[in-house]
């Protein structure tokens, strides 16, 4: 019985979901990278990056801050002094525009950047349309159609030597054009349909495409690795590239996550499961009494000892919880150190 529960838990499929939707005032800190040769599509693929090589010793900063106001409620995503606008509408996190120094871009058809939930196979498509400004000097119509696919499945070896199991990777690739004109004009312009959108990208010669490959791991709220890359129209000359890695140990530190530091949690019992079966143990237990507390204190030390008691299905048993007879982890962590047991509660 515990073998059985323990396969179904290894092959359930990462779910992308309201746990990786954006929240204001978290903020990542991450290396970029050299570009990694990886096939992006299929499954029980495996993506290796512990041998990473790191283009700059400064940290990538991303921060997710609150913008609109009241009645518009958006999320601003802040990297390298380009602020991007992000609303959550119905089941999608849209792509709203952005600004910088030169530009400033407010799109009345939003791109859907995430959907939630998603699962490996599942694409969302469709078109974009925004008018701004350009230096305070020209009008600037921005427009395009775009394609996210969660198309690649595997596992992520991650810099720290460990194995990301069930990632996800979404493909986005966007096909863009931008239309500049007198800045008097802007406010006359009429936002593009989709038709006229088509209409316009065929006799363009000048469009741009972007591929942005974003790696979800389970109980990580952003991806832990994002590639970008511009190309002109027919993918042929590279115009640009860049890939960002934000370690897990890091997105750990993002506070007041409960729905992912839970599945961590999960995660770390499973692996603990899967390395414990076909032991044995005589343990006995009357814990009726599970969950995170303290234990004891070292007085000499000051060191507080703390316990988790996880279930067969890599959940931790809350305080308070009356535990029934059968096979449990007992974690115990006390600073930096850490064990964990199987224990076999009877009574």
């Amino acid at each position: 019985m515990l073998s059985m529960l323990l396969s179904v838990m290894s092959v359930l499929a990462q779910t992308i979901g309201w746990k990786n939707s954006y929240r204001e005032n978290d903020q990542l800190s991450g290396r970029q990278i050299v570009w990694p040769q990886f096939t992006m599509t299929g499954s029980g693929l495996v993506w290796d990056i512990s041998q990473r090589v790191e283009t700059s010793d400064e940290d990538y900063i991303v921060e997710y801050t609150a913008a609109g106001d009241e009645n518009v409620v958006l999320t601003a995503v802040t990297e390298q002094d380009t602020r991007y606008l992000y609303q959550m509408r119905g089941d999608s996190l849209l792509n709203c525009g952005f600004e910088n120094h030169t530009t400033l871009m407010y799109y009345d058809l939003p791109e859907a950047y995430l959907h939630f939930p998603m699962q490996y196979g599942d694409s969302i498509e469709g078109y974009f349309h925004g008018v701004g400004r350009y230096c305070d000097r020209l009008g600037m119509r921005h427009y395009g159609r775009y394609k996210t696919k969660a198309g690649g499945m595997g596992d992520l070896v991650v810099a720290e030597g460990d194995t990301l199991k069930n990632v996800i990777c979404l493909h986005t690739e966007r096909l863009m054009s931008a239309e500049m004109m007198p800045i008097e004009l802007l406010d006359s312009l009429v936002a593009y349909t989709q038709d006229s959108i088509d209409q316009h990208m065929v006799a363009d010669t000048m469009l741009i495409r972007m591929d942005i490959c974003r790696w979800y791991a389970e109980g990580y709220r952003y991806p832990v690795l994002e590639t970008r890359m511009r190309r002109d129209g027919g993918g042929e000359q590279v115009l640009s590239e860049a890939t960002y890695y934000f370690p897990p140990s890091a997105q750990t530190t993002i506070s007041n996550d409960p729905d992912n530091e839970e599945v961590r949690a999960g995660s770390r019992a499973e692996r603990i499961w899967g390395q414990t079966i076909g032991e044995t143990a005589d343990q006995k237990s009357d814990w009726t009494v599970g969950g995170s507390g303290i234990m004891n204190e070292d007085p000499s030390e000051g060191l507080k000892n703390v316990f988790n008691l996880y279930g067969v299905d890599g959940k931790r048993i809350s305080k308070g919880q009356t535990t029934r007879n059968g096979v449990y982890l007992h974690e115990q962590r006390q600073a930096d150190r850490q064990s964990t047991n199987k224990t076999i509660i009877k009574k």
